[in-house]
Protein backbone atom coordinates (compact mmCIF):
# COMPACT_ATOMS: atom_id res chain seq x y z
CA UNK A 1 0.00 0.00 0.00
CA UNK A 2 1.38 3.41 -0.92
CA UNK A 3 2.03 5.84 1.88
CA UNK A 4 -0.09 8.37 -0.03
CA UNK A 5 -3.15 6.17 0.42
CA UNK A 6 -5.29 6.19 3.52
CA UNK A 7 -3.83 3.90 6.15
CA UNK A 8 -5.99 2.04 8.64
CA UNK A 9 -5.33 3.43 12.10
CA UNK A 10 -3.79 1.02 14.55
CA UNK A 11 -4.54 1.48 18.21
CA UNK A 12 -3.22 -1.78 19.63
CA UNK A 13 -0.63 -0.09 21.84
CA UNK A 14 -3.04 2.61 22.96
CA UNK A 15 -5.73 0.08 23.85
CA UNK A 16 -3.27 -2.15 25.72
CA UNK A 17 -1.94 0.78 27.73
CA UNK A 18 -5.44 1.91 28.65
CA UNK A 19 -6.24 -1.66 29.72
CA UNK A 20 -3.15 -1.80 31.96
CA UNK A 21 -3.89 1.63 33.45
CA UNK A 22 -7.40 0.52 34.35
CA UNK A 23 -6.03 -2.69 35.87
CA UNK A 24 -3.51 -0.69 37.88
CA UNK A 25 -6.18 1.68 39.12
CA UNK A 26 -8.40 -1.21 40.25
CA UNK A 27 -5.53 -3.00 42.01
CA UNK A 28 -4.21 0.14 43.69
CA UNK A 29 -7.73 1.07 44.80
CA UNK A 30 -8.06 -2.35 46.46
CA UNK A 31 -4.73 -1.75 48.17
CA UNK A 32 -5.97 1.62 49.37
CA UNK A 33 -9.03 -0.02 50.92
CA UNK A 34 -6.76 -2.41 52.82
CA UNK A 35 -4.61 0.49 54.01
CA UNK A 36 -7.72 2.37 55.14
CA UNK A 37 -8.86 -0.69 57.06
CA UNK A 38 -5.44 -0.90 58.73
CA UNK A 39 -5.45 2.77 59.71
CA UNK A 40 -8.91 2.41 61.28
CA UNK A 41 -8.47 -0.96 63.01
CA UNK A 42 -4.75 -0.94 63.73
CA UNK A 43 -4.19 -4.30 62.09
CA UNK A 44 -3.90 -5.76 58.63
CA UNK A 45 -6.99 -7.91 58.04
CA UNK A 46 -6.06 -9.06 54.55
CA UNK A 47 -2.29 -9.69 54.43
CA UNK A 48 -2.62 -12.51 51.89
CA UNK A 49 -4.89 -10.45 49.66
CA UNK A 50 -2.44 -7.53 49.92
CA UNK A 51 0.43 -9.71 48.73
CA UNK A 52 -1.63 -10.84 45.72
CA UNK A 53 -2.47 -7.23 44.90
CA UNK A 54 1.16 -6.23 45.22
CA UNK A 55 2.21 -8.99 42.81
CA UNK A 56 -0.47 -7.80 40.38
CA UNK A 57 0.89 -4.26 40.60
CA UNK A 58 4.43 -5.44 39.88
CA UNK A 59 3.29 -7.47 36.86
CA UNK A 60 1.22 -4.60 35.48
CA UNK A 61 4.14 -2.21 35.94
CA UNK A 62 6.44 -4.58 34.06
CA UNK A 63 4.05 -4.91 31.13
CA UNK A 64 3.47 -1.16 30.95
CA UNK A 65 7.18 -0.35 31.06
CA UNK A 66 7.88 -2.79 28.22
CA UNK A 67 5.18 -1.26 26.04
CA UNK A 68 6.27 2.30 26.78
CA UNK A 69 9.94 1.60 26.13
CA UNK A 70 9.77 -0.86 23.24
CA UNK A 71 6.59 -0.57 21.18
CA UNK A 72 4.94 2.83 21.48
CA UNK A 73 7.28 4.90 19.31
CA UNK A 74 7.09 2.35 16.51
CA UNK A 75 3.30 2.47 16.40
CA UNK A 76 3.17 6.26 16.31
CA UNK A 77 5.83 6.42 13.59
CA UNK A 78 4.04 3.80 11.49
CA UNK A 79 0.70 5.61 11.77
CA UNK A 80 0.81 9.32 12.40
CA UNK A 81 3.77 10.34 10.26
CA UNK A 82 2.27 8.72 7.15
CA UNK A 83 -1.39 9.69 7.59
CA UNK A 84 -2.33 12.00 4.73
CA UNK A 85 -6.06 11.97 5.35
CA UNK A 86 -6.86 15.08 7.38
CA UNK A 87 -9.71 13.63 9.45
CA UNK A 88 -7.66 10.57 10.38
CA UNK A 89 -4.58 12.63 11.21
CA UNK A 90 -6.44 15.05 13.46
CA UNK A 91 -8.33 12.19 15.12
CA UNK A 92 -5.07 10.34 15.85
CA UNK A 93 -3.45 13.49 17.25
CA UNK A 94 -6.38 14.15 19.55
CA UNK A 95 -6.42 10.55 20.76
CA UNK A 96 -2.79 10.68 21.93
CA UNK A 97 -3.11 14.14 23.47
CA UNK A 98 -6.13 12.89 25.42
CA UNK A 99 -4.07 9.90 26.55
CA UNK A 100 -1.23 12.14 27.79
CA UNK A 101 -3.59 14.43 29.67
CA UNK A 102 -5.42 11.56 31.34
CA UNK A 103 -2.24 10.01 32.60
CA UNK A 104 -0.81 13.36 33.70
CA UNK A 105 -3.94 13.84 35.78
CA UNK A 106 -3.69 10.37 37.31
CA UNK A 107 -0.04 10.93 38.14
CA UNK A 108 -0.99 14.04 40.09
CA UNK A 109 -1.77 12.16 43.28
CA UNK A 110 -4.57 9.91 42.07
CA UNK A 111 -2.97 7.31 39.83
CA UNK A 112 0.63 7.63 40.97
CA UNK A 113 -0.20 8.58 44.52
CA UNK A 114 -1.87 6.13 46.87
CA UNK A 115 0.65 7.48 49.36
CA UNK A 116 -1.62 6.72 52.27
CA UNK A 117 -0.80 3.09 51.67
CA UNK A 118 2.91 3.82 52.09
CA UNK A 119 2.29 5.77 55.28
CA UNK A 120 0.06 3.25 57.03
CA UNK A 121 2.34 0.35 56.16
CA UNK A 122 5.31 2.06 57.82
CA UNK A 123 6.14 0.29 61.04
CA UNK A 124 4.23 -2.88 60.19
CA UNK A 125 5.78 -6.23 59.44
CA UNK A 126 5.76 -5.18 55.77
CA UNK A 127 7.89 -2.14 56.55
CA UNK A 128 11.05 -1.79 54.46
CA UNK A 129 10.70 -4.41 51.78
CA UNK A 130 7.13 -3.68 50.77
CA UNK A 131 7.33 0.09 51.13
CA UNK A 132 10.57 0.40 49.17
CA UNK A 133 9.37 -1.97 46.45
CA UNK A 134 6.08 -0.12 46.12
CA UNK A 135 7.88 3.24 45.94
CA UNK A 136 10.22 1.90 43.27
CA UNK A 137 7.25 0.81 41.18
CA UNK A 138 5.62 4.24 41.52
CA UNK A 139 8.82 6.08 40.64
CA UNK A 140 9.50 3.79 37.69
CA UNK A 141 6.05 4.36 36.24
CA UNK A 142 6.48 8.12 36.73
CA UNK A 143 9.91 8.10 35.06
CA UNK A 144 8.77 5.92 32.16
CA UNK A 145 5.77 8.12 31.52
CA UNK A 146 7.78 11.34 31.60
CA UNK A 147 10.05 9.87 28.94
CA UNK A 148 7.25 8.56 26.77
CA UNK A 149 5.29 11.79 27.11
CA UNK A 150 8.24 13.74 25.71
CA UNK A 151 8.68 11.17 22.93
CA UNK A 152 5.01 11.32 21.97
CA UNK A 153 4.97 15.10 21.86
CA UNK A 154 8.15 15.17 19.77
CA UNK A 155 6.69 12.66 17.32
CA UNK A 156 3.34 14.43 17.15
CA UNK A 157 5.08 17.67 16.26
CA UNK A 158 6.67 15.99 13.23
CA UNK A 159 3.22 15.37 11.80
CA UNK A 160 1.85 17.60 9.07
CA UNK A 161 -1.31 17.84 11.17
CA UNK A 162 0.50 19.39 14.08
CA UNK A 163 2.08 21.94 11.76
CA UNK A 164 -1.35 22.76 10.39
CA UNK A 165 -3.13 22.66 13.77
CA UNK A 166 -0.50 23.45 16.44
CA UNK A 167 -3.17 24.20 19.03
CA UNK A 168 -4.06 20.50 19.05
CA UNK A 169 -0.93 19.75 21.08
CA UNK A 170 -2.40 21.24 24.23
CA UNK A 171 -0.91 19.05 26.92
CA UNK A 172 -1.94 19.82 30.49
CA UNK A 173 0.89 20.18 32.97
CA UNK A 174 0.52 18.59 36.37
CA UNK A 175 3.25 18.27 39.00
CA UNK A 176 4.96 14.91 38.75
CA UNK A 177 6.15 12.70 41.52
CA UNK A 178 5.46 12.73 45.20
CA UNK A 179 4.92 15.74 47.51
CA UNK A 180 7.88 17.15 49.47
CA UNK A 181 6.63 16.11 52.90
CA UNK A 182 6.63 12.49 51.77
CA UNK A 183 10.13 12.86 50.33
CA UNK A 184 11.37 13.95 53.76
CA UNK A 185 9.66 11.03 55.46
CA UNK A 186 10.91 8.50 52.92
CA UNK A 187 14.35 9.47 51.57
CA UNK A 188 14.07 6.88 48.79
CA UNK A 189 11.44 9.12 47.20
CA UNK A 190 13.91 11.99 46.77
CA UNK A 191 15.25 11.76 43.25
CA UNK A 192 16.02 15.47 42.98
CA UNK A 193 19.78 15.05 43.49
CA UNK A 194 20.34 12.54 40.70
CA UNK A 195 23.59 14.03 39.36
CA UNK A 196 26.40 11.50 39.58
CA UNK A 197 29.71 12.29 41.21
CA UNK A 198 32.89 11.65 39.22
CA UNK A 199 33.47 8.47 41.21
CA UNK A 200 29.91 7.25 40.61
CA UNK A 201 30.19 8.03 36.91
CA UNK A 202 33.48 6.11 36.69
CA UNK A 203 31.88 3.14 38.46
CA UNK A 204 28.92 3.26 36.09
CA UNK A 205 31.19 3.18 33.03
CA UNK A 206 32.95 0.12 34.43
CA UNK A 207 29.71 -1.86 34.58
CA UNK A 208 28.04 -4.08 32.01
CA UNK A 209 24.66 -2.73 30.90
CA UNK A 210 21.58 -4.90 30.39
CA UNK A 211 19.26 -3.69 27.61
CA UNK A 212 16.15 -5.21 29.18
CA UNK A 213 14.08 -4.63 32.28
CA UNK A 214 15.50 -5.82 35.64
CA UNK A 215 13.08 -8.75 35.92
CA UNK A 216 14.37 -10.19 32.64
CA UNK A 217 18.03 -9.66 33.61
CA UNK A 218 17.47 -11.26 37.01
CA UNK A 219 15.70 -14.26 35.52
CA UNK A 220 18.47 -14.83 32.98
CA UNK A 221 21.06 -14.71 35.77
CA UNK A 222 19.07 -17.19 37.87
CA UNK A 223 18.74 -19.52 34.86
CA UNK A 224 22.48 -19.35 34.15
CA UNK A 225 23.06 -20.40 37.75
CA UNK A 226 20.46 -23.17 37.58
CA UNK A 227 21.95 -24.60 34.37
CA UNK A 228 25.46 -24.57 35.81
CA UNK A 229 27.03 -21.77 33.77
CA UNK A 230 27.72 -19.57 36.81
CA UNK A 231 28.90 -20.59 40.25
CA UNK A 232 26.85 -18.53 42.70
CA UNK A 233 28.01 -17.19 46.07
CA UNK A 234 27.39 -19.72 48.83
CA UNK A 235 26.64 -19.19 52.51
CA UNK A 236 26.18 -22.09 54.93
CA UNK A 237 26.10 -24.48 52.00
CA UNK A 238 23.28 -22.66 50.17
CA UNK A 239 22.96 -20.00 47.51
CA UNK A 240 23.20 -16.55 49.11
CA UNK A 241 20.75 -14.28 47.33
CA UNK A 242 21.95 -11.29 49.34
CA UNK A 243 25.54 -11.79 48.19
CA UNK A 244 24.38 -12.40 44.63
CA UNK A 245 22.39 -9.14 44.72
CA UNK A 246 25.48 -7.27 45.93
CA UNK A 247 27.54 -8.70 43.07
CA UNK A 248 24.88 -7.76 40.50
CA UNK A 249 24.65 -4.25 41.91
CA UNK A 250 28.42 -3.83 41.58
CA UNK A 251 28.76 -5.36 38.10
CA UNK A 252 25.62 -4.39 36.20
CA UNK A 253 23.60 -1.40 35.07
CA UNK A 254 20.14 -1.74 33.50
CA UNK A 255 19.34 0.64 30.67
CA UNK A 256 16.52 2.99 31.70
CA UNK A 257 16.46 1.74 35.30
CA UNK A 258 18.45 2.18 38.49
CA UNK A 259 17.85 -1.04 40.42
CA UNK A 260 18.90 -1.00 44.07
CA UNK A 261 20.54 -3.91 45.84
CA UNK A 262 17.12 -4.87 47.21
CA UNK A 263 15.69 -4.79 43.69
CA UNK A 264 18.42 -7.15 42.50
CA UNK A 265 17.66 -9.36 45.49
CA UNK A 266 14.07 -9.68 44.30
CA UNK A 267 14.74 -10.34 40.61
CA UNK A 268 17.52 -12.94 41.02
CA UNK A 269 15.18 -14.99 43.20
CA UNK A 270 12.96 -16.98 40.77
CA UNK A 271 10.21 -17.22 43.39
CA UNK A 272 10.00 -13.45 43.83
CA UNK A 273 10.74 -12.35 40.28
CA UNK A 274 7.58 -10.83 38.75
CA UNK A 275 8.36 -12.01 35.19
CA UNK A 276 5.29 -13.96 33.95
CA UNK A 277 5.63 -17.68 33.22
CA UNK A 278 4.72 -17.05 29.57
CA UNK A 279 7.88 -15.00 29.17
CA UNK A 280 10.03 -17.29 31.28
CA UNK A 281 9.14 -20.16 28.97
CA UNK A 282 10.79 -18.37 26.03
CA UNK A 283 14.24 -18.83 27.59
CA UNK A 284 15.40 -22.42 27.23
CA UNK A 285 19.03 -22.88 28.28
CA UNK A 286 20.57 -26.33 27.91
CA UNK A 287 22.43 -27.61 30.94
CA UNK A 288 26.14 -26.92 30.80
CA UNK A 289 27.07 -30.59 30.40
CA UNK A 290 25.21 -30.64 27.06
CA UNK A 291 27.64 -28.10 25.63
CA UNK A 292 30.89 -29.45 27.05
Amino acid sequence: MSRNQKLPLKFEIYDRLVYHYKSWYIASSEAAEISKDYSERGRMNFPIKWHHIFEDLKNIQGEMSYILRSELKEEIEENLLFILDENSGVFYLNKWVKFINQFSYFSNGIFLGNLKLIEVLAGTLYDEEVINSYIEILLDIDLQFRRVKNSIIELLRQSVWYKKYPDLINVNEYPYGIPDYNRKKYPLLDTSSSKLTNEEEANRLNKLTWSCKPAVAGYIISELIRAGYIEPPIKNGELSLNKLANICSQLFDVSGYSPSRDSWRNVVDPERNALPDSKRAKLNLPDLDQLT
